[in-house]
Formats: C-alpha cells, structure tokens, sequence
C-alpha cells in the first residue's frame, strides 16, 4: 500500500468514525429529542458512506467492488437526505415544514432515489486508489442528486437565515450550509479533476473531515440538535409590584391557581434572571411566549396534537415525563413550567396526568429545581383541585 492510498485509508476511516461519534454524542444528550434522532441517523449514514468507499476503493476483485460502490452511493443518497430534512426543521420553532409532516412519504421517496443511483453502477473502473464509480452513469446520477439536494439544503437554511431573529439560530444555519454544501463542492472539483490529474481523490476525505469540525463547534458552541439547559443572557425580570406576590424562594413544586399564567410566568422569569435554566411546556405556540417574555434560549416545547418539532403530543406523558427528568437532571439549577395541564387533562385520564406529575415533582425535588404549575381553578372541578391542592404547595389568585 502506497502513501497516497494510506492517507486515502486512514482519512475516510477516520471520518467516519467521527460522524457517528458526532452523532451518537448529540443523541446522548437528547435521546428522545427527534431532532437529535435524525441527526444520528444522517451521521450514522456518513459513517457507512465512508466505510463502503474505502472498501470500494481497497477491494482487489471487480464484481466486490461494484457492490461495494452500490451501497456507497445507497447511503450517500440517504445522507443527503437526511441533511435535506435536518436544513427543514432550523430553528428548532420551525414546526410547519412540510418535510416533517411527511416525513415518511420523503424517507421512502429517498430510499427509492438511493435504489436508483445503487441499481445505476454496472460497472467499476480502476484508479489511483483502486476501483471508483467514476465516469459511469452512477456517478452522474449521483453528482446530480448530490448538487439538486445541497442546493435545496442551502436554500431552505438561507430562507430560515432571513425570517430568524434570533442570531443563534442564524449562526447554526450558516454552519450547517457550509457543513453540507462545501464537501460537495470540493469532492465534485476531484470527481473532474482525477482523470486529468490521477490522484486527486485521495484528498476526498478532507471535505467531510471540514464538515465534522464545523458540526463539531456548531453542537458545542451554540447547542445545535440539542435541547440543553441554558441561561438567558441579561434577562430582567420586570415584575409589576401591584400583581406580583411576595414570593422570595419558590418551594420546590408551585400550584399557581390563576385564570391567565401571568403571575406564573412572572415567577418563571423571576427564576431566570437568577441564574436558572428553564423548560416550558405550553399550549400557547413557542414564538408568542418567546416574543412576549423576551426568552430567545430557553427551550419551549409546544403541546399540540399533530407531530412536528419541539412538540409532544398530549397523549405522549411518558414521552412528556421523560423529557422533563432528563433536563432536571443536566441542569444544576432547573425551573419547569407546565402551561397546558387543563389540556393534558382534556386528552388523559385525571390519574394519568396526576401519575406523571408525582413522578416529576420527586425528580424536582432530589434535583433542587422548580416546578411551576399554573392551573385554572373555573374549568375544574372542586374534586380535582383538591388532588392537586393535596400534593402541591398553593398560590391562590
């Protein structure tokens, strides 16, 4: 094995690994968050994207290495489009996508563009490196898709780009159209370049080990794929003395019996400007409560009943019950609004969302975090006011 072939072998290896890493790392962090899922998926993708081409690249017998390279370009198709999907739903309040609301119709449509572009390769051709797909149909097929996909990629993040406020989420999506679109650039100026200048693919693993960096401090710098407890930076708890009650410390779990969530979003926001890191859980749609209370970081997750991104289904209370203990446990100072237990009661049985929330409160407690239950006393009944009364601390408004 030459040097060239060596830094080939050593480099796709090595990316590859790194994807799934990547990957694995953000779906660690948020396990049921489906954003983190796809991302996992994208990068386990790469990583067998890499492993087949560094097997087509090194297999000696040109019927193994045709198979080889239909399985690579198999799941090169399935990488970009799961980039495709990931370009749809930044920010993480871009719940109307269309990308996710048939999501299953697309994942099928892209396996079958994968099925193509693998049936495509009859034939492999030897090179610098070995056997390649290059100069055949496959590989047309796929510089097509490759170039169709980035560039719908790119568009979506630069449309997200332009309506965003937030400078976060501009920054993410600004990393993640590098991340995608340059490796396709750079691999395609290769693809041209090798037969004029025999070798130049065994710089093709550079491309992807730039986009793993750019990956790399997008997820650390700004959280991307993760729902991560942070702190709002200078928020001020503007809270009118008129209406605000004199609470100084906040018991562990708060039963806020109000019509509105006002004085409970008071004593959120309060919670905040001290240096908590918060999670709301709400009825009201994500951009309203960031636009009212000013909160650009904290993760909001909308109770709706068609799926989408940063939502969970009232249904779904252990889904629900799991997200909340996981960010009380990664935070070392955490407060939790529920807004929307009323609608949780709507779509449940009573003793379900009684269940769930006993079960919340003990992670609250042993995780020295807040709870903050806002509940409208007029659409209950007196009975079950009572079983919350019963385990809660009570506010009456």
């Amino acid at each position: 094995m030459n040097g060239a072939v060596l830094f080939y072998s050593v480099t796709t290896i090595s990316v590859g690994f790194l994807q799934l890493a990547l990957g694995s790392y953000v779906l660690v962090k948020n396990p049921r968050f489906s954003l983190a899922q796809a991302f996992f998926a994208t990068m386990l993708m790469g990583f067998h994207v890499e492993i087949f081409f560094f097997l087509l690249a090194g297999t000696a017998d040109a019927s193994i290495a045709r198979y080889w390279g239909m399985l690579a370009i198999f799941f090169f198709t399935l990488m970009l489009g799961g980039y495709l999907f990931l370009s749809s739903q930044l920010p993480f309040e871009n719940f109307n996508s269309p990308l996710w609301k048939y999501r299953f119709q697309y994942g099928a449509i892209i396996v079958l563009i994968g099925i193509l572009g693998a049936y495509l390769v009859d034939d492999v051709i030897s090179r610098s490196l070995g056997y390649w797909v290059i100069e055949s149909q496959a590989m047309l097929f796929l510089m097509t898709i490759s170039f169709s996909l980035a560039l719908l990629s790119v568009q979506l993040l630069h449309r997200t780009y332009t309506l965003a406020t937030n400078p976060d989420a501009r920054q993410q999506c600004v990393l993640l159209a590098f991340g995608i679109f340059f490796p396709i650039l750079y691999t395609g100026i290769l693809q041209v370049l090798e037969p004029v200048l025999p070798g130049a693919l065994v710089l093709g693993g550079l491309a992807y080990l730039v986009t793993i960096l750019v990956f790399t401090f997008g997820i650390l710098k700004f959280k991307m794929f993760i729902i991560n407890p942070v702190v709002e930076d200078g928020i001020l708890a503007e809270l009118p003395d008129d209406t605000m009650p004199q609470v100084f410390r906040l018991p562990p779990c708060l039963l806020v019996e109000e019509k509105r969530p006002e004085c409970s979003y008071d004593l959120f926001i309060r919670e905040l400007s001290e240096g908590s890191q918060g999670l709301v859980i709400s009825r009201s749609h994500p951009d309203s409560i960031r636009e009212k209370y000013r909160l650009e970081r904290t993760p909001i997750i909308w109770l709706a009943n068609q799926p989408g991104q940063d939502r969970v289904e009232p249904g779904s209370l252990s889904i629900l019950e799991n997200m909340i203990s996981d960010f009380v446990r990664k935070s070392e100072k955490a407060v939790v609004m529920i807004d929307g237990i009323e609608f949780l009661i709507s779509n449940n049985k009573l003793d379900k969302v009684l269940k769930m929330l006993y079960s919340i409160s003990d992670d609250i407690t042993m995780g020295n975090a807040r709870l903050i239950l806002p509940i409208d006393p007029n659409v209950m009944s007196e009975s079950e006011i009572a079983l919350f009364e019963r385990e809660f601390e009570v506010l009456r408004l």
